[in-house]
């Protein structure tokens, strides 16, 4: 899933060149674009929250891809400036509902004892989506740019749809605990442990440490968008061949890989906050 949704986080960057040269619009112009979607996406987000925990993350995952699919494809038969930022505001709301908070989410209801790994390896497959900017170019290379974000929705579809579908959100609701336990001993231990978990959502607001959560992922978030989404039109500007450039930008989120499983492994041996 998270590989699936890195087609326009990690992938836009091939196309930005081509866009730019077909309609003539500046960097500035389409850069705006990408904007919206992190707008739109961090205004959605809470909301995204609310219906996971609401209706579980296999129909909010299941709408998500439905979305972007559509996004992507009307993405494609762009003809004006206008219809290309409403699609990527359709884009960015399709993935709201396949962000990590959404996955996350259902991993964090499966595993407590491992949870660092279990999440780790989840955010491996957003790593892995690097991979699709090879894929990109290349199709961006014999069928253009247009036919390129059709085949991407499409491809979003036949393989997002299956697997929203085999989401499962609480083992309870399948006669498990969280980390395969039977229900028993360990489950009034498991029940208590979630007990003194919970925060009200009011509380959260007020404490520091969910502000500087919020404030070090604004950060991050921007720095990350701004080199994912111009690194290509960058290194094609000094010269370098696209191939070449799209491998530069695939080799980015694959060494993250590292990064993502590593710490999960080590948030499960050390306290968190260290």
């Amino acid at each position: 899933r998270p590989l699936c949704r890195r087609y326009h986080f990690f992938g836009f960057t091939a196309f930005f060149e081509p866009i730019a040269a077909e309609f003539g619009w500046s960097y500035t112009q389409i850069s705006f674009a990408v904007s919206l979607r992190g707008m739109e996406m961090g205004i959605f987000a809470p909301l995204v929250g609310f219906l996971a925990d609401y209706f579980g993350p296999r129909k909010v995952l299941f709408g998500g891809v439905i979305t972007t699919g559509a996004g992507l494809i009307l993405l494609g038969q762009t003809q004006s400036l206008t219809m290309f930022y409403c699609s990527f505001v359709l884009l960015a709301f399709g993935a709201g509902g396949c962000t990590s908070v959404v996955t996350m989410t259902a991993v964090a209801n499966w595993f407590r004892k491992k949870a660092g790994i279990a999440l780790g390896l989840v955010g491996s497959g957003i790593g892995a989506g690097g991979l699709m900017v090879l894929l990109i170019v290349r199709l961006i290379d014999l069928y253009q740019w247009r036919t390129t974000l059709i085949i991407l929705g499409l491809g979003m579809w036949a393989i997002g749809i299956p697997l929203s579908l085999v989401i499962r959100s609480r083992p309870e609701h399948y006669g498990y605990l969280p980390d395969g336990e039977v229900p028993g001993t360990s489950g009034q231990s498991h029940e208590i442990q979630d007990k003194g978990m919970e925060i009200a959502f009011k509380e959260a607001l007020k404490m520091r440490t969910f502000l500087y959560l919020n404030l070090v992922e604004f950060v991050r978030m921007m720095t990350i968008i701004a080199v994912f989404t111009h690194i290509m039109p960058y290194l094609s500007s000094v010269g370098i061949p696209r191939a070449t450039a799209g491998m530069v930008a695939a080799a980015i989120p694959l060494i993250g890989i590292i990064g993502r499983f590593g710490f999960g492994w080590i948030g499960d041996i050390y306290d968190k906050k260290h």
